[in-house]
């Protein structure tokens, strides 16, 4: 049900910066739009059917998108690690926290979650890791490892 999901419009997907590093860090320019206007030209990203996000790893066949469920937090952290290592996450932000706390529990997914919160424990999660932490690479915006 998309009416529980922020448009793409009202997400970090429009945020030019956030946008440039992901390209710059997986150069997926087909994630990413270039929109060029009076005040200049930015990067957005590419939103299908106004709600989702898609990586290459299931940009050809949306079935394979696992949904990631956010509130809008690590939408482009999520993104770049979706692209830099081929994985079929696809970042969605619900519209607010009481749905972003019942979506997970009604879709087999995967979610943003931090430890000690309690909200998904009853759901047994298992934490996907990545290398460990690069100050330097996370200093110039690539969010491609662990963040901590």
């Amino acid at each position: 049900d998309k009416s529980l999901l922020k448009p793409c419009q009202e997400t970090r997907l429009m945020v030019s910066q956030a946008m440039t590093h992901y390209v710059e860090f997986t150069a997926d320019w087909d994630g990413v739009e270039t929109v060029t206007a009076e005040t200049g030209t930015t990067i957005k990203g590419r939103c299908w059917d106004g709600y989702f996000w898609y990586p290459p790893a299931c940009r050809d066949d949306a079935s394979k998108c696992v949904i990631f469920f956010t509130g809008g937090w690590n939408m482009e952290e999520t993104m770049q690690k979706a692209a830099g290592w081929n994985m079929p996450l696809s970042p969605v932000v619900a519209i607010d926290w009481d749905r972003f706390t019942k979506l997970p529990l009604q879709h087999r997914s995967t979610f943003y979650w931090w430890v000690p919160d309690p909200t998904f424990l009853s759901l047994n999660p298992m934490e996907i890791t990545f290398p460990p932490f690069d100050r330097t690479a996370f200093a110039r915006g690539d969010q491609r490892n662990s963040l901590s």
